[in-house]
C-alpha cells in the first residue's frame, strides 16, 4: 500500500530531534501520494504544517511511549504496525539514542528499513555482526526485494523470538 513510511515523533527531545534531523530532506525528496507519513509527538504538532498529501500528522492520534507514564507504555499499537506491514520501506532514524525499536519492528513488518548510519542498524556488538539488509539514506535508489524482506525476516525470527526452530538460514 505504501511505498516509503515514518510514524514517529521528531521534536519529541532533544537526542531525537538531532538523530532525526536527517528525515526531513529524505521525505522532502522521496515522499509522495503512496506514501504515509505520521509526527506523533506533541512538540511537533504544535504549528505545523502539513508537508503533502501524505501527511497524516494532525489527522491522526499517534502513541509516543514517553509521552505516557512508564505502566502505560507498553501499549499495542495496531493501526502503527498495520501501516508499517504495509509498507515497502520504513524510515529507522535514531531517537534519543543510537538506534531505534523501529528497526527491528520494521524487520518484523516485512518492510525494508532505511537508516542515515550503519550505526542505526544495532544495539550492540553481537547485533552488528547480524547480517540484516537495508538501506542507507545516501543509497542512489530503493529496490524492493522480496529476497531481502525474507532473509531479514528469518534472522529477526532467529536471534530476536523464540520462533528459531522453524526458521531456515
Amino acid at each position: 500500500k505504501y511505498d516509503f513510511i515514518f510514524i514517529g515523533g521528531l521534536l519529541t527531545d532533544i537526542e531525537t530531534s538531532i538523530n532525526r534531523k536527517w528525515i526531513i530532506e529524505f521525505i522532502n525528496n522521496n515522499f509522495n501520494c503512496n506514501s504515509y507519513l505520521q509526527f506523533t509527538d506533541k512538540k511537533t504538532k504544535k504549528d505545523y504544517k502539513i508537508m503533502g498529501n501524505y501527511d497524516h500528522t494532525l489527522l491522526e492520534k499517534g502513541f509516543v511511549p514517553k509521552e505516557n507514564k512508564v505502566n502505560k507504555r507498553n501499549f499495542f499499537d495496531k493501526k502503527y504496525f498495520d501501516n508499517l506491514s504495509q509498507s515497502k520501506f520504513g524510515l529507522c532514524p535514531a531517537g534519543d539514542s543510537i538506534f531505534s525499536m523501529r528497526f527491528y519492528e520494521c524487520l518484523m513488518c516485512k518492510c525494508i528499513p532505511i537508516v542515515d548510519k550503519v550505526s542505526e542498524t544495532f544495539r550492540s556488538r553481537q547485533e552488528s555482526k547480524l547480517d540484516y539488509k537495508y538501506y542507507l539514506t545516501s543509497s542512489s535508489e530503493f529496490i524492493y526485494r522480496e529476497d531481502w524482506v525474507e532473509h531479514n525476516y528469518n534472522i529477526f525470527l532467529k536471534y530476536h523470538t523464540l520462533e528459531y526452530k522453524n526458521v531456515q538460514n
